[in-house]
């Protein structure tokens, strides 16, 4: 007993005590400064103050501590660093009132540690406690501890002991800046204002009137037989200069920062901090000295151009162009400014007039303002990050927009020329903005350099989305400009190979999916199934037994049993996601209602089952997904599956719902850096044309076409296409999007390190790698300041506006579905476009590399997935609904939305007997300009080829297939000028014929069959389906599962893991058929038996036990 007081008394005395010791929690800083809170698993409470872009470095965070006692103290931070990935690099420091410590985030450890970084005498009371960004390069701190107790190291205690030392900082005021803003007001306008001065065009009226002795602006557009403009007096068009000597720009996240600016005081006794809030540091208007211009002098320069001249009260000058074109909504200003003195300058530019929040109706300014979504301080977003470089402001049916002029910017794939906003000096809604950026480095001018800055503004009578069309066809001039290198039916052959490779495709045969290069090792390694639907549907189209077996079949398992896309072996030190981890079932997961009804058609309805598991309880399974939220889809699946007309008013019901309220409503809670465009930003519009084929409602189709120009304002515009060449690889060298990560349980990245001659230099036509038709995923991976940014090639929406292009007429859709797909890659090309190289054009890429686009092998089949889709939707478009095949959904991984195909026939012109048929080889052409599918029908082989060229072709064909006598009659059917189906007959020349197709068009040839395919006359399975219960705890569940091929599988798992040192077996027998034993002795148990024949009985037995005996018996019939 005395032994154990002594022992207890030393651990008491060992730990600091609490009257001496205190700590916080990095997160907790009142004023985070440049930095961010981020969320992270790894550090205390999950969340972390970090530095998360570079530049100048970010600015101090700061908090006030209030110290209890006088005393020397010892400083500890708790930092982040890496061992092999750039270590010692992300550098930071603690500043205690005015004295520096030491550096830290230097431990060279893999992970957070304590690092000890002063000592310093203290008195008791007020402190002010900031972070330092030392190096701009992602520095991590998690928390701060400062003792008396010297002997102390808190690298020796648990997250739980030192929480008993928690503090939290003492929340102090700011004291506001003073202005450095010059006077600012302008003269109001009345009736009474006279105008001195105008152009116009008949469409819009620019006009310079006097008012209280100034010189001010106004614009009107012609609409309905009158001129119009908004009823405020305020006066249009404002221009301010920029300067500073040292702006410091830095970027956090995606959002310009200037930490050089006027920036608000913390007073703590008789000592003041400068203390920047994000708000502060992201104003532009706040980076430097502010001098508003007024109009001084103007003059006619022709009959449509004015020039106007400006200065300041500190005399700087600003020469103008104003220009109105014929027949246009659009001005075009040309701004000239002479410096006159060197440091850093921005011209800012508050186009039109200023407008009361209540009275804009929708914005826009991609990706982070729709809707009435509204920053709430003026903010800039570098043109960079705006796929459509516009900033509009609509009220009602008047809309204005301001834009670069694009033929006036770099041809760069990251452009920092610029910045758009939504809010003026004042904090009032108008497009703005600053050209250049202030700081960047075309923003620094040496004494008499010019400043010049290119704007197109505009004013129509019109909604922004239609605005929007106009600035697309008038301003940005986007055209269908692709031309096609890799036919899309190889690149979708190409990448089914590629699936079958397990190494280069990242298969895990025992974990059922794709390797995910994101997971980390230590933590748990993952795969993922983000379209299993599509490895089903590839093997049905192309009758491909071996992809089926190695690829669907697992798949399909995997959709049975794991509870989302990610699953991962669970491990101990992860108790966060254990639980799902280690529980399977059929039911309860992220795949819905629609996935299984989907796979229940390509399988054929030849298992019934599944549509207990797509309806539990006779209900659908309705799920968030990873990204999107949209219940009423499963609704219609269940109507699908079910024909029951209830489930189709839910889903209409359900649809009309969110049209109403996400939609129509037009939102204004803010879109967040991290969310995915195309799934948070606007409701998914997608599977709206798939309600409106059930029930024609016209009011879904406008609801898709007005929704769809959500997903235009995210689709890149600029720079204009050319017909020039450039250069890329220069000197042999190109990075792209570098990010190491992981296969399995090692850092890999395919054809790192990188070699010398790995990529070489050539010029390139620069419309085969322009970015314009290109999205992305989300604006904090979008944006990178290093250089580039990061379009993605995962344009899974372009099907969906290929076929609303075809149902409601708009050619802007199909425009931007073809700048999406066409000539963009040979196979999967990888994930992110993040500059010019031509390698995802060639098929080897994948194999290859280098990998310069982050090949992530999970995305894979959701590309294979949108391709075919793609390819099915344009043949349905230009046939003008002569072809049509049933279809499935693969959705709810992102906004990956996609119609799958295969396992029910179609039509294909009078022929109602197609299915698809489209095995590799089957068809050589002799143009990389056709793209073609293939099916068969009871008596035809059929070839549908689509022309994607603006001239008539002639192109060669050539069969290799035992269907068709290779000097057999072929006739080929075509759409003449009337829209009536032409047909010709031709004959075969040993497998050969040459067939014309028409510019854009699509020819179909059919070929009487010679052989019939293989048929399976088998009836479903009706029972393939079983859940026994082993124990009050285990459950077996078992599926028989019936493929296109002609033979059944078996599928059977436990769902939890047994108790240690316990193992299952499963033994099956078909028949007579001799039966083997196949044990497991640790979780998952699952078991798959392939190839059992489709007319006899299973006889499966389930045994579990130790080394000693067999504790439970199971037998069961299938």
């Amino acid at each position: 007993m005395a032994k154990t007081v002594a022992l207890l008394l030393t651990l008491w005395l060992a730990l600091p005590l609490k009257g001496q010791t205190y700590m916080l929690e990095a997160e907790r800083f009142q004023y985070v400064g440049g930095w961010k809170v981020e969320k992270d698993v790894e550090a205390f409470n999950k969340a972390v103050l970090m530095v998360t872009a570079g530049g100048s470095g970010a600015a101090h965070a700061t908090t006030v501590l209030d110290v209890p006692q006088s005393g020397r103290y010892v400083f500890w931070s708790r930092t982040k660093d890496f061992q092999t990935k750039a270590p010692r690099t992300r550098i930071s420091r603690l500043m205690l009132d005015t004295m520096q410590l030491a550096l830290q985030g230097i431990h060279g450890r893999e992970g957070y540690h304590w690092e000890q970084v002063g000592t310093i005498e203290l008195h008791k009371g007020l402190h002010v406690l900031r972070a330092c960004d030392v190096a701009a390069n992602y520095a991590r701190v998690d928390a701060v501890l400062f003792t008396r107790d010297e002997g102390l190291d808190p690298n020796q205690m648990t997250y739980k002991q030192l929480t008993k030392y928690e503090i939290q900082p003492i929340p102090t005021p700011l004291e506001k800046p003073l202005t450095t803003m010059g006077q600012n007001a302008l003269a109001l306008l009345n009736t009474s204002s006279p105008v001195v001065d105008e152009i116009s065009n008949g469409l819009l009226k620019l006009r310079i009137h006097t008012a209280n002795n100034q010189l001010v602006q106004h614009i009107s557009v012609h609409t309905k037989g009158q001129w119009r403009s908004w009823d405020s007096p305020q006066p249009h068009n404002r221009l301010y200069i920029i300067k500073s000597a040292r702006p410091q720009l830095g970027y956090n996240s995606i959002f310009p920062l200037w930490s050089g600016g006027q920036a608000p005081l913390l007073r703590v006794g008789n000592n003041t901090y400068p203390v920047f809030e994000q708000a502060h540091l992201q104003n532009p208007f706040l980076a430097g000295k502010v001098c508003p211009m007024h109009i001084f002098r103007h003059e006619k320069a022709g009959q449509n151009t004015l020039r106007v001249w400006y200065a300041s009260n500190e005399n700087d000058t600003i020469a103008s162009t104003w220009t109105l074109h014929a027949n246009s909504h659009v001005i075009d200003v040309q701004l000239e400014y002479v410096t006159r003195t060197p440091q850093y300058y921005s011209m800012a530019f508050e186009a039109f007039q200023p407008q009361a929040e209540n009275a804009v109706t929708n914005v826009l300014l991609s990706p982070l303002y729709q809707f009435k979504r509204l920053p709430a301080t003026p903010n800039l977003l570098p043109i960079t990050l705006t796929p459509q470089p516009v900033s509009i402001v609509e009220t009602g049916n008047l809309s204005c927009f301001l834009a670069p002029n694009p033929q006036h910017l770099k041809r760069n794939w990251g452009i920092y020329d610029m910045g758009l906003s939504l809010k003026n000096a004042a904090n009032q809604v108008q497009p703005v903005a600053f050209w250049p950026i202030l700081g960047e480095k075309d923003s620094y001018k040496k004494k008499g350099e010019k400043l010049t800055a290119h704007f197109k503004l505009g004013l129509l009578p019109l909604q922004w989305h239609n605005t929007l069309q106009y600035l697309s066809d008038s301003v940005f001039a986007v055209r269908d400009y692709r031309v096609q290198t890799t036919p899309l039916t190889d690149a979708v052959f190409h990448t089914i190979n590629l699936i079958k490779n397990d190494e280069a495709a990242g298969w895990d045969a025992a974990m059922r999916g794709f390797l995910d290069i994101e997971s980390n090792p230590n933590v748990r390694t993952e795969v993922v199934q983000a379209a299993p639907l599509a490895l089903v549907s590839a093997a049905v189209v192309t009758h491909d037994e071996q992809l089926y077996t190695t690829r669907a079949l697992p798949a399909i398992e995997y959709m049975l049993s794991r509870k989302g896309f990610r699953w991962g072996y669970p491990q101990a030190n992860d108790p966060q996601t254990q639980t799902p981890m280690n529980t399977f079932s059929p039911f309860g997961s992220q795949y819905n209602t629609a996935h299984f009804e989907a796979l229940h058609r390509l399988l054929g309805h030849n298992n019934p089952w599944l549509a207990d598991i797509a309806m539990p309880e006779g209900k659908p399974r309705y799920s968030k997904g990873y990204g999107v939220d949209q219940t009423w889809a499963d609704d219609l699946a269940a109507f699908r599956l079910t024909k029951a007309d209830k489930w189709l008013v839910k889903a209409t019901i359900g649809a009309n719902h969110e049209l109403h309220t996400a939609l129509y409503n037009n939102p204004s809670k803010p879109i967040l850096p991290w969310m995915f465009y195309h799934a948070q930003a606007y409701p998914q519009w997608f599977d709206l044309l798939d309600l409106y084929d059930v029930c024609k409602d016209k009011a879904l189709l406008a609801a898709s076409a007005y929704a769809a120009h959500f997903t235009i304002a995210g689709i890149r515009t600029y720079p204009p296409i050319g017909n020039d060449t450039i250069l890329i690889h220069q000197g042999g060298k190109y990075v792209g999007n570098a990010n190491v990560f992981w296969k399995k349980d090692k850092p890999y990245k395919l054809g790192y390190p990188r070699k010398m001659g790995d990529v070489s230099e050539k010029k390139v036509a620069q419309h085969t790698l322009s970015p314009v038709g290109l999205g992305f995923e989300q604006p904090m991976t979008f944006f990178n300041r290093e250089g580039n940014i990061n379009h993605t090639f995962m344009s899974t929406w372009a099907p969906s506006l290929l076929r609303l292009s075809g149902l409601c007429g708009n050619s802007l859709f199909e425009t931007y579905a073809r700048n999406a797909v066409i000539g963009r890659f040979a196979s999967y090309p990888g994930y992110y476009a993040a500059g010019y190289t031509d390698l995802p054009l060639d098929s080897v890429y994948p194999y290859k590399g280098p990998d310069v686009t982050s090949l992530y092998y999970h995305h894979i089949p959701s590309h294979l997935s949108f391709v075919l889709d793609y390819l099915l939707t344009e043949a349905t478009q230009r046939s003008k609904g002569a072809i049509g095949f049933p279809y499935g959904k693969q959705e709810g991984f992102v906004w990956f939305n996609n119609r799958v195909y295969g396992g029910e026939k179609g039509y294909i012109l009078h022929d109602r007997d197609a299915q698809l048929y489209m095995p590799q080889d089957m068809l050589r052409l002799s143009s990389t300009d056709v793209n073609w599918l293939s099916a068969v029908s009871a008596n035809n082989l059929w070839l549908i080829l689509m022309n994607e060229k603006d001239s008539t072709l002639n192109v060669s064909l050539r069969l290799n297939t035992p269907l068709v006598s290779p000097n057999g009659t072929a006739t080929e059917h075509y759409f003449a000028q009337t829209n009536s189906v032409v047909s010709e007959e031709h004959v075969l020349n040993q497998n050969a014929l040459t067939a014309t197709i028409a510019p854009k068009g699509i020819t179909f040839v059919s070929l009487p069959l010679a052989k019939s395919l293989p048929t399976y006359s088998f009836s479903p399975i009706s029972n393939g389906f079983k859940m026994v219960q082993l124990d009050p705890s285990h459950r077996l569940y078992l599926f028989r599962i019936r493929s296109p091929f002609g033979w059944d599988s078996l599928y059977g798992y436990i769902d939890s893991p047994l108790t240690k040192g316990y193992s299952a077996s499963l033994t099956c027998q078909a028949g007579s058929a001799k039966s083997e034993m196949d044990e497991r002795m640790a979780f998952p148990y699952e078991w798959s038996i392939t190839h059992l024949p489709a007319t006899m009985p299973l006889n499966i037995t389930m045994k579990i036990g130790n080394e000693r005996k067999t504790i439970i018996t199971k037998q069961i019939t299938m």
